[in-house]
């Protein structure tokens, strides 16, 4: 038994040798969320405006378009509770925060990343971001997480291929898409793929918010929620009970809440068909005008701040 165990263990070793070369590799290769924690801990007390959320702020809010010193640290998928989780990694860096601007959409309230399709994810917060939430071993190596073809591909495209392989801009802002998708076709697959039957995390995920009003306000920080703009297909596909209960949820967060803000575009038709990627996500134009109405709001709330000050 020892010999046959001898054995197994020096054909295992190479194998094992093997994926841990090929672990360390994947992870030097740079991505969105290595690049953003790394920026907050470099800049985070410098950070006037922080957009959290998931990927209606990730492909919708171009910084580049917005005064000030803001950093876009959404991504796709993610969901409240890491929105959540990442402030409070930089509560105590953030010494210059005058707004948190955090999207609720649709599906805000109803899901999250761990039990998402794309629960795979989960793996860039505990190795890039540091944040050990999850319980799965798997979230806490590259090499498990994804298929042996994808991660070969990855290493090739970047050692071999010397390709770029980050896909955000120098404020967090994914890069556009090459291609567009069937917009009006796509707003009736996202609604119906947002619709969810259940709501167990619905009470979970109000406190959530709520903890993430909280935290601002401690920093004498402005809320601004929203919900980005939609294309008419995802929008008239939405059920209406899950939406009025995500409104009416908001409603009463700004009414409860002095440093909350709403705004909600999910209709607002100066978005045409040209300004979307799918049916609810902006492409890099319709980032641009979203941008710029955002920062026109958040303008406006200085000049009643400024004015307030100034007891006007």
């Amino acid at each position: 038994m020892k010999q046959f165990l001898k054995k197994v263990g020096l054909f295992l070793l190479p194998l094992l040798l093997l994926g841990l070369i090929a672990e360390v590799l994947l992870r030097r290769i740079p991505n969105e969320y290595a690049y953003k924690s790394e920026y907050l801990d470099k800049h985070a007390d410098s950070v006037n405006i922080l957009f959290l959320g998931s990927s209606h702020s990730y492909l919708g809010i171009n910084p580049e378009f917005i005064h000030g010193n803001s950093f876009n640290a959404a991504a796709s998928s993610q969901s409240i509770d890491y929105d959540l989780r990442i402030l409070q990694k930089y509560d105590s860096k953030l010494k210059n925060l005058k707004y948190l601007v955090v999207p609720v959409s649709y599906f805000t309230l109803f899901t999250d990343l761990s039990e998402a399709p794309e629960s795979w994810r989960v793996k860039f917060y505990t190795i890039y971001y540091g944040i050990h939430s999850s319980s799965r071993f798997n979230d806490y190596t590259e090499m498990l997480c994804g298929s042996l073809e994808l991660n070969t591909k990855r290493l090739i495209r970047y050692y071999a291929l010397k390709r770029n392989l980050l896909e955000c801009n120098s404020l967090g802002w994914a890069l556009p898409f090459h291609e567009k998708k069937d917009v009006p076709s796509s707003g009736v697959e996202a609604a119906r793929k947002q619709t969810v039957a259940g709501r167990h995390l619905f009470s979970k995920h109000q406190e959530i918010l709520s903890s993430i009003i909280s935290i601002a306000a401690k920093h004498h920080a402005t809320v601004i929620l929203f919900t980005a703009p939609g294309y008419k297909t995802y929008y008239n596909n939405l059920d209406t009970n899950q939406l009025n209960t995500t409104l009416k949820t908001v409603e009463t967060m700004v009414m409860n809440h002095p440093n909350v803000q709403y705004y909600n575009l999910l209709r607002d038709s100066s978005f045409t068909e040209e300004d979307f990627y799918d049916g609810d996500h902006l492409n890099q134009f319709g980032a641009r005008k979203f941008s710029m109405k955002l920062d026109t709001l958040i303008q406006h709330l200085e000049e009643k701040k400024t004015l307030a000050a100034k007891g006007l």
